[in-house]
């Protein structure tokens, strides 16, 4: 757009040259026609009254023809004037456009503060929740992507608001990542939600859970956000217990059983469960350290 501004204003100016010249030369003919007339006419004292008189007629209509031709070079010269600075005006607007754009461009382009890791957000836009791709459109103060802390990184979970009360803040955890299985991590509760929210991803029926946040006391130089983690937070101690699996249990006939290996097929044993989780059951009597127990009913009823 600047260029062919600029380009315009060329060729308004080589116009304006053009009709110039055009316009001289229509007013140096024209003052011929003149002194040729009155040259004509200074013969009247020598020819008919006549033909003086036509040569009279002829001076002032060539006079007549040259204040036309003064005026219309004077007009031209204002119109071409008044064009080469249109040219110019829209000249300077294509510039500050120009300007304007590149500063635009400038402001788009953000450079990291420190070393790391960009990550993409997820944002709600376009009917569904995701980050943001190549070629689409945002708005003002959409966060796009951050540069993440590797030294203050938290891991976010949730927990059952039937666990809520066996939580609590600065409890210890322990850590194991899945990318990361050759080390085992350790950390603490640092944040508890106030307000239970409903899960709609864990199915039917609808739980609602508490948000989690807990530190991580160590550093490594593999951890990477968006990582999974198995999170274990110890609320009691109980030495020598057995624990089994929750689908391990099963009730029958009003008592709570377990199916037990004893070399050749599985038998049915009446167990105590002392304490239950959502996963794991800590059994007061009826196992002993070392039991094998079935995952599913062997006896293939309820």
């Amino acid at each position: 757009m600047l260029k062919s501004s600029q380009a315009e204003i060329e060729q308004a100016k080589a116009q304006a040259g053009l009709n110039g010249e055009v316009d001289t030369t229509a007013v140096m003919k024209a003052k011929y026609d003149v002194a040729v007339a009155k040259l004509d006419a200074g013969k009247s004292e020598v020819v008919s009254r006549i033909e003086g008189a036509e040569a009279n007629l002829k001076v002032a209509d060539a006079e007549q023809a040259l204040h036309q031709a003064e005026a219309q070079l004077k007009s031209d010269a204002a119109v071409d004037q008044a064009t080469v600075q249109d040219k110019k005006n829209a000249s300077r607007k294509a510039e500050f456009d120009a300007q304007r754009a590149e500063t635009a461009l400038t402001a788009m382009t953000l450079r990291a503060p420190s070393a790391g890791t960009v990550s993409l957000l997820t944002v709600w836009h376009n009917n569904g929740e995701g980050p943001f791709k190549a070629g689409e459109r945002a708005w003002p103060g959409t966060p796009i992507a951050e540069i993440p802390d590797i030294a203050s990184m938290r891991i976010v979970a949730r927990v059952d608001e039937t666990e809520r009360g066996r939580l609590a803040l600065a409890q210890p955890v322990t850590l194991q990542l899945d990318a990361v299985a050759d080390r085992q991590f350790t950390g603490k509760i640092e944040r508890i939600g106030t307000i239970a929210t409903s899960d709609f991803s864990a199915g039917w029926p609808i739980p609602r859970n508490f948000d989690l946040e807990f530190s991580i006391d160590q550093q490594d130089p593999r951890l990477k956000p968006g990582m999974t983690v198995q999170i274990t937070v110890i609320v009691d101690r109980v030495p020598d217990a057995i624990a089994i699996p929750s689908q391990a249990s099963f009730l029958k006939s009003g008592q709570t059983v377990a199916y037990v290996w004893n070399g050749s097929a599985f038998q049915e044993r009446p167990i105590q469960v002392g304490r239950r989780s959502r996963d794991r059951i800590l059994i007061s009597s009826g196992l002993k350290p070392g039991d094998l127990v079935a995952l599913q009913d062997p006896s293939g009823k309820e």
